[in-house]
């Protein structure tokens, strides 16, 4: 995994969205996983899974605080990976989920 990513609580990012008001938070869950349990009203949905994931990563904006999850964390912290190898300069995925 790519050096530079970080693994947060929920109350750790909590507390850095309260710091950064730029930062997004990407839920990179399936549309299916979202209708089922609806995640954080602020976040994103960005499907890791989905064949554009690559071209929506592609138009955001590299200087701004990412926070990423899903259900367990396992796509989360590979989404998180493709971000910073991708030249991501924050990136963090919420532990757990």
């Amino acid at each position: 995994m790519p050096q530079g990513i970080r693994s947060v609580s929920v109350r750790e990012m909590m507390r850095e969205l309260r710091q950064h008001p730029d930062a997004v938070v990407l839920d990179v869950r399936t549309p299916d996983e979202i209708s089922r349990q609806p995640g954080m009203q602020m976040s994103c949905p960005m499907d890791f899974l989905d064949s554009d994931f690559e071209q929506r990563v592609a138009t955001l904006d590299r200087a701004v605080p990412y926070f990423l999850y899903d259900d367990t964390g396992k796509r989360s912290r590979m989404a998180a990976a493709r971000m910073k190898e991708r030249g991501f300069l924050l990136v963090a995925w919420v532990e757990g989920g």
